[in-house]
């Protein structure tokens, strides 16, 4: 199986890190591919679990206040892979151009670049995932193969 990465802060008592965990939880459960959830604080550690994993995708839980050390240079130098940042709020930022965008947005209109991902609201372990995995899976399928 593929690696994808998953990117996210380490600082737990936040929304965007909740949104983050609770979104990689459920990518966990792909049958497609494996996706490997991080918490790290530098782009120093991105780079080395970059070459560690050795990802096609890298998705990035973004935003300006909890990855401030996050810059172009990490999609310059890894540009043979995909980079997919969840936008939370704000506007898109100028000095990074990631490849996609997810809006974590259920009326958000897609683009070619951009789209909608459901929130993962799930706290029950119990509850069926199947729902959020498939759409989940859908997006990166379509993104990744074209």
């Amino acid at each position: 199986m593929e690696n994808i990465l998953f990117i996210n802060h380490k600082e737990k008592q936040c929304g965007v890190y909740q949104y983050g965990k609770r979104s990689a939880d459920i990518l966990k459960n792909s049958n497609k591919y494996n996706f490997i959830y991080i918490e790290i604080l530098s782009e120093n550690e991105l780079w080395n679990n970059i070459q560690f994993h050795k990802p096609i995708a890298i998705i990035y839980n973004y935003h300006t206040s909890t990855m401030p050390w996050f810059g172009r240079h990490s999609i310059i130098r890894y540009s043979n892979i995909v980079h997919y940042a969840i936008h939370h709020e704000g506007s898109e930022p100028d000095h990074i151009q990631f490849n996609y965008y997810l809006y974590p947005d259920s009326i958000y209109n897609d683009t070619n670049k951009r789209f909608s991902i459901p929130r993962p609201l799930f706290e029950n372990k119990n509850i069926n995932y199947n729902y959020c995995l498939k759409l989940y899976i859908f997006i990166f399928i379509f993104l990744i193969g074209t």
